[in-house]
């Protein structure tokens, strides 16, 4: 048997009558098996978290960062929600229906015309319609008083906010009579 050059740390290359084998080598395997059990050790043995949406930053998910004078999407998610049941919307929330608010988001458009009146503005950037990071808390239907350009930049919308809160409603705000924030 005649020992070849080894490609990787932990393999090794062996000629075995006509074929070429691919074997672990036992020590460098090993020898990483204590270097990661240290590693763990001097980490405080805390376990490692998932990447989940969950554990990511909302910025990943193309979330905006708070600005003052923009209502936080984080106050709109305060409001919780359960399948076929009417959302519970706490009173810091139900505060600002038919006040009129600053927010900011990304266009979501419901048609495929260069200028909209309605659409969607969402506190993450959507993908796809049918998966939304942070579910309806994350979604405001906008009706606008003048046309709004496609875009996918973020939006920064003022108008006043109405809270939907039927039972079976797909969506709990809308922003009403809204323009384009400077």
């Amino acid at each position: 048997m005649t020992e070849l050059q080894q490609s990787h740390s932990l393999t090794g290359w062996t000629l075995d009558g006509n074929a070429f084998r691919q074997t672990l080598d036992r020590r460098a395997v090993f020898g990483s098996a204590l270097a990661v059990g240290a590693a763990a050790m001097l980490l405080g043995g805390k376990p490692a978290a998932a990447l989940t949406a969950q554990n990511l930053p909302p910025t990943v998910l193309g979330a905006i960062p708070e600005r003052h004078g923009v209502l936080p999407w984080r106050t709109l998610a305060l409001t919780e929600v359960q399948y076929g049941q009417k959302p519970k919307i706490p009173a810091v929330v139900q505060k600002l229906d038919g006040k009129q608010v600053v927010i900011e988001g990304h266009m979501m458009p419901m048609d495929d015309s260069e200028r909209l009146r309605q659409f969607l503005l969402t506190a993450y950037n959507a993908h796809c319609p049918f998966c939304m990071p942070g579910g309806m808390v994350s979604v405001v239907a906008v009706h606008a008083t003048a046309l709004i350009k496609v875009t996918d930049k973020p939006l920064t919308m003022r108008g006043t906010l109405r809270l939907v809160s039927e039972r079976g409603s797909s969506l709990i705000y809308r922003l009403d009579k809204a323009t384009l924030a400077t």
